[in-house]
């Protein structure tokens, strides 16, 4: 949860626990420090390596010495199949969307929507036979000279969407004294999606590229007790800072249905559906959060990026209190996050990038409490609205877990 890699341009608070307890995710972040060189690794989903690969994430650093501390960093960033995030029950690589038996893994094709398979090449037919007039017709497909069936669904064996990011950094501390620290850093990123497919196939995405550029940085401690940081960005190309931020797996892949069929779109479909997004934007993003005298901690930022006929803004908000100083609250949180937006203040109308909730623990014993934890996002319909743009509804989730410990 929550996992930065550098100084966070490429993936920055990213959580694998957004669609709990529907979806569970087993990942993987770890690192090690040795003689000035450091290195992490970052892993979002090891079950996704069966459905063509998961979000991966390598940085390494270098500190040239204790009187120089200098460090430079690089990061490799990939989600190696974008389509691993489409829900697959029966774990048969047909996702469910494209699965007409989305609970059994033998069959996936019903073109007459009866309940009885239609015939299945290579596979055992069912107890019940094939489906006999599997285009409901009402002639036998054996003398339907006009027999039109599906054919075989989109599968993850034979699909790939991937998505490549690099970034390269440099950071010096200024100051390093117990009243106020500061570092000073610049930031190269490149993004990179290839093509996929064909224009004619289910899924097409043209090639995208694009990279942003940030100089300077600063980030400034002052008593420890409030962090402040602000870049000068530039961007140029299909590029969107923190694109792998807290709520990518809900957009990392969608589905949309139009006159009753299926589409997908990966998330950088969605944001770069309008060409404006491969204009080159330059602006501000600054970030601050403080201590809350022991009682908790808040965290906010905003990115003003703009151009000469566009703007791009983002903002995050979270509250955290400190359980410890309120008798029987075990954890209290709440967050807010609007990202690459025209007006993520338009709180009225949300956006597919919008995403709250809190969650509260009330303590029952000693290592005993109960934790309700609620979560809002938006996703889209597959509707349209008048005006052309995709309608959106909200997605409530909510949990009650028991936690325990030791």
């Amino acid at each position: 949860d929550n996992v930065t890699l550098g100084y966070g341009g490429i993936l920055s608070g990213y959580s694998n626990m957004m669609e709990l307890p529907g979806v569970r995710r087993i990942g993987l972040n770890t690192g090690v420090n040795i003689s000035g060189f450091g290195g992490e690794l970052f892993m979002s989903n090891m079950k996704d390596f069966s459905r063509g690969g998961t979000l991966l994430g390598l940085r390494g650093t270098y500190k040239v010495s204790k009187s120089f501390p200098l460090t430079i960093g690089m990061n490799f960033i990939t989600d190696m199949n974008q389509f691993s995030g489409l829900k697959d029950i029966d774990e048969d690589k047909y996702p469910d969307i494209f699965d007409d038996f989305p609970n059994d893994a033998n069959y996936y094709n019903d073109t007459d929507g009866d309940g009885v398979p239609d015939p299945h090449p290579g596979k055992d037919s069912p107890e019940g036979g094939w489906d006999i007039d599997a285009d409901g017709d009402n002639i036998y497909d054996q003398d339907d000279s006009d027999l039109l069936l599906k054919g075989v669904p989109f599968s993850l064996d034979d699909n790939k969407s991937s998505v490549t990011a690099y970034a390269f950094d440099i950071g010096y501390p200024i100051l390093n004294g117990k009243a106020l620290s500061l570092k000073v850093y610049t930031e190269f990123n490149f993004l990179s999606f290839p093509e996929v497919g064909s224009p004619d196939s289910i899924f097409y995405r043209p090639n995208y590229t694009g990279n942003s550029f940030s100089v300077p940085g600063l980030r400034a401690s002052i008593f420890n007790f409030i962090q402040l940081s602000y870049e000068f960005r530039i961007k140029d190309g299909y590029f969107v800072p923190q694109f792998f931020d807290q709520s990518y797996d809900i957009a990392r892949v969608v589905p949309e249905y139009i006159d009753g069929n299926a589409i997908i779109r990966t998330k950088d479909m969605t944001l770069f559906a309008d060409s404006s997004m491969n204009v080159g934007l330059i602006g501000h993003f600054g970030s601050i959060s403080a201590d809350m005298f022991g009682f908790g901690s808040f965290y906010g930022s905003y990115t003003n990026m703009t151009s000469e006929n566009d703007t791009v803004n983002s903002f995050v908000a979270a509250l955290s209190l400190n359980a410890e100083r309120i008798p029987k609250l075990s954890e209290a949180t709440a967050y807010y996050q609007r990202t690459n937006d025209s007006n993520p203040f338009d709180f009225e109308n949300p956006s597919v990038n919008t995403i709250l909730g809190y969650r509260l623990g009330y303590e029952l014993g000693k290592g005993i409490s109960v934790i309700w934890d609620y979560r809002q996002f938006y996703r889209y319909t597959g509707a349209l609205n008048e005006d052309g743009s995709g309608m959106l509804e909200p997605v409530i989730q909510t949990t009650v877990e028991t936690s325990f410990s030791f």
